[in-house]
Order: structure tokens, then C-alpha cells, then sequence
């Protein structure tokens, strides 16, 4: 069992029309966490009154897997309920997200990512793909990575 927190401090310059403003922010992030049952409950308050409670539970699915719930509110978004299942491995990660509104007349999200990665020797590859659906709007990023390093033979 453990009990961990964040607060966190921001500040920030934003230009509108109106000119630059100096924005600060503050938020405050418990976790408790019980290991032996790998279950973890999470919360967020911030002064842009924006607030999250939730839960997640680990290896639910099977080894490297997370689900998570949790309910947000924002003065941008309003009020949801979001779900999540992730996978991660040392070669594949996967990930997708569902955002039901409470509040009227917003549109269900639905993100997906996968990600994969390969390292060979010196050179080390991999890809991505990440997909968003917002209403009828439809977002498809896609990359691609690979490097390679020269290590010293002494």
C-alpha cells in the first residue's frame, strides 16, 4: 500500500487578442496505490477548475495490460467519462480510449495508438500509428523512426 501526491506550479505566458497575459496554475495529484492487489485510485483538482477522479487496475488482462475509469470535468470539456485499456511490452505498445460526454451536445472520442519498436545490434527502429475520432471528424497520424549508433570497440 502507498500513498503519493503531486502539487504542482505553473506559469506561462499566452498572447490573445487582448496581448500577453501571465497565466499561473496549481494542481494537486493523490494516488494510493494497493501493490499486492495492483489496483490504483487517482485524483487531480486544479485551479482551471478542472477535476478527475479515477481508478486502474493492472495486468487485468494479462501481463503489461492496464484498464482504466475515470470522470473528468473542465470548464472546456464538461463533464465525461472516460475508459481505457493499454498493452506494453518491450517491443509493442498499444493503447486505445473512449470519452463518453455527460455534458450535452459533445461528441464521443474515440483514440487509438499503437507503437512499435526494435532494436537490432546498433541500429534501433520502429513505428506508429495514432488515430482520433471526435463526432465526424477523423485524425490519422503516422511515423516512422530509425537510428543507429557506432559503439566503441574497447
Amino acid at each position: 500500500m502507498g500513498f503519493n501526491h503531486k502539487i504542482s506550479l505553473n506559469r506561462a505566458l499566452k498572447r490573445d487578442k487582448t496581448g500577453v497575459r501571465e497565466v499561473v496554475t496549481a494542481a494537486f495529484e493523490p494516488k494510493y496505490e494497493l501493490k499486492e492487489h495492483k489496483l490504483e485510485f487517482t485524483g487531480k483538482l486544479s485551479t482551471t477548475n478542472d477535476i478527475t477522479v479515477g481508478t486502474s487496475v493492472r495486468d487485468l488482462l494479462g501481463s503489461g495490460s492496464k484498464v482504466e475509469i475515470n470522470v473528468t470535468k473542465s470548464d472546456r470539456d464538461g463533464i465525461n467519462g472516460v475508459a481505457s485499456a493499454s498493452y506494453k511490452s518491450d517491443i509493442l505498445a498499444l493503447k486505445g480510449k473512449f470519452t463518453y460526454p455527460v455534458t450535452p451536445k459533445r461528441p464521443i472520442k474515440i483514440n487509438t495508438e499503437a507503437v512499435w519498436h526494435h532494436n537490432v545490434s546498433n541500429s534501433s527502429y520502429g513505428g506508429g500509428i495514432d488515430v482520433n475520432l471526435e463526432g465526424d471528424i477523423a485524425r490519422i497520424f503516422a511515423e516512422g523512426v530509425f537510428s543507429h549508433s557506432a559503439k566503441d570497440s574497447q
